[in-house]
């Protein structure tokens, strides 16, 4: 995967923050723990975790800050007891950017064979990572339609077959069983999506997904 010098910036700055919270309840999830633990192709720009107790990470992100680097503002939009979201504001030789770092409470309690240390970051297993993509887009309890999940999905299913058990693929099929209806509702998002947009056309990736499943 190649990166603008503002990309690895960015990339440099969320693996120093990552790595900040491996001696805390801190697990990364979502696409980036995809890219910093399994090699994800596609760039991933946000911090989302999950936690079973809240801390104060300004200081964290503070202290995580790469030489050279310099915070314009760091702010906190949602604060709740299942949510909390910052928002920091950065600069760098390569110009200005924004990291969102996002952490869900939800979980009482993680189990500690759900994820493990790689590179010095708490980052969930793998097949942990394709559930919670399937929640997120197919079979949770409001599923949603992001261009990302399904090009994850893709990964994973390519990349990782050593995980995926009958009960993944019963539900990875139930997810591709139209590949009309699937094209037609990641469309729109997929078409706005400009990280993944430019890997793969849609149709491509929903024909290499389904092929991909079959040979499970």
């Amino acid at each position: 995967m190649e990166l603008t010098n503002i990309e690895k910036d960015h990339y440099l700055f969320m693996t120093s923050i990552v790595k900040s919270l491996a001696d805390t309840p801190y697990v990364l999830k979502g696409g980036t723990a995809l890219m910093f633990g399994y090699d994800l192709d596609r760039f991933s720009e946000d911090l989302d975790f999950d936690s079973i107790k809240k801390l104060n990470l300004e200081t964290k992100i503070r202290e995580s800050l790469p030489h050279g680097f310099e915070i314009i503002a760091i702010t906190k939009p949602k604060d709740t007891d299942t949510v909390q979201r910052y928002k920091v504001h950065y600069k760098t030789l390569n110009g200005n950017r924004r990291l969102k770092i996002e952490t869900s409470y939800r979980t009482k309690e993680i189990d500690i064979n759900d994820y493990t240390l790689i590179k010095e970051m708490q980052i969930y297993n793998i097949d942990f990572l394709l559930d919670n993509k399937l929640l997120a887009s197919h079979d949770g309890l409001s599923p949603r339609t992001t261009a990302r999940d399904l090009y994850d999905i893709d990964f994973i299913v390519k990349n990782f077959s050593d995980v995926i058990n009958d009960s993944f693929i019963r539900r990875l099929n139930e997810f591709t069983l139209d590949n009309s209806a699937l094209l037609e509702r990641f469309e729109d998002a997929y078409n706005e999506d400009l990280l993944v947009n430019s890997k793969v056309e849609l149709d491509d990736l929903i024909i290499r997904l389904s092929k991909n499943i079959k040979q499970l």
